[in-house]
């Protein structure tokens, strides 16, 4: 089902666009003082290793001074050297913090954006009207079964009253995109091209992602993989390996000079337990990490990271781009904001500005 172009939702799409590419421009700004800050943090390290006499014949050896345990500078009496290295570590885990942050926040406007579309196609569009129905009633009549309660049969018919029982109904019924999708792509054109199954497959790790850094923490569990299973996502250990736990590799981080920090982002916490999975050769070529070690669901540490949450970005934009374009049908005199949408989708492959 297409329906008639809408302005109001045009607007919706432009604000929930702008809303993204502003997230990844303040991220790029935190990214860049971070790292400023965290060199400067380092050069301070490096003259209390240099004040404490210990003997400098390489770079190599006064990173191993800065970033041995704490416990052994604590033990050598490195008072300063360790004090830096706490500060060099709150530095980066406020990074870490923000990027949780703006990826939560990213994923919940996206969700708001997909609600917003189908309470303006309900109220606009007929047909939107009695596709949302026909899915309302099979909502009502399961949850009489299930509980043996009326109160959303007695609300079939009523738009306003099937509109605020929404969450209720996508909370069993598949979730925010099974809904719209039930509306505005009843043909199966859209879920049939490969291009939109791969960005939804990302969009359910997201999901799942999000989830775990909301009520569990950053250490991914079984509830994290289990969930990736139930969203039948097809070769989930292929897509972990080749889309989502892909390694920042050294040569696209140069600005983290803390090694072991860099590996937190998708391995153990130690070195030790990470060459168990992987030698930190490989690891640092940026090669992938093979499918076999993803099917015993390690505990990769599933902070978000810049590369992570530009890519998580670009995902959501480009699904509620396809969405958009798909479920609207322009009229004449909406062709010029055609160009507005199609240049919004490819502009963000290239900078996530939006296009003038």
């Amino acid at each position: 089902m297409r329906i008639k172009y809408d302005a109001e939702i045009a607007d919706i799409f432009k604000t929930f666009t702008e809303t993204l590419c502003n997230i990844r421009e303040r991220n790029t700004r935190n990214v860049e003082q971070t790292r400023k800050d965290y060199e400067d943090q380092f050069h301070e390290a490096i003259v209390a290793v240099q004040a404490a006499g210990h003997e400098i014949s390489s770079s190599s050896n006064w990173e191993d001074i800065i970033f041995s345990p704490k416990e052994e500078l604590l033990v050598s009496h490195d008072l300063n050297i360790a004090l830096a290295r706490d500060r060099m570590n709150q530095i980066a885990d406020s990074l870490t913090a923000q990027q949780n942050a703006m990826f939560i926040y990213a994923t919940g406007m996206f969700e708001k954006f997909i609600s917003d579309i189908v309470h303006i196609a309900v109220r606009k569009s007929s047909s939107a009207k009695k596709l949302y129905q026909d899915k309302f009633i099979d909502f009502a009549n399961n949850y009489y079964k299930r509980f043996n309660s009326e109160s959303h049969q007695k609300e079939i018919g009523d738009t306003a009253k099937m509109l605020n029982s929404y969450h209720d109904m996508i909370a069993v019924e598949g979730g925010f995109l099974s809904i719209i999708l039930y509306m505005f792509d009843n043909d199966k054109q859209l879920v049939k091209n490969q291009y939109f199954k791969t960005n939804l497959n990302l969009y359910k790790e997201n999901k799942e992602r999000r989830n775990l850094l909301i009520h569990r923490g950053s250490i991914a569990d079984r509830q994290y993989y289990q969930g990736l299973k139930r969203a039948r996502i097809n070769q989930w250990e292929k897509l972990l390996s080749e889309r989502v736990f892909v390694p920042m590799g050294l040569n696209e981080s140069k600005y983290w000079l803390d090694f072991q920090w860099d590996s937190n982002f998708y391995y153990y916490e130690s070195t030790a337990a990470i060459e168990k999975i992987i030698t930190s050769e490989q690891y640092s070529s940026g090669e992938l990490i093979p499918i076999e070690v993803i099917q015993k669901e390690p505990s990769f540490n599933l902070d978000v990271n810049p590369q992570y949450l530009d890519k998580s970005l670009r995902t959501l934009i480009e699904l509620a781009g396809e969405i958009f374009i798909y479920g609207f049908r322009p009229s004449p005199t909406s062709q010029n904001q055609i160009p507005f949408i199609v240049n919004t989708i490819s502009n963000i492959s290239q900078n996530y500005s939006l296009p003038n």
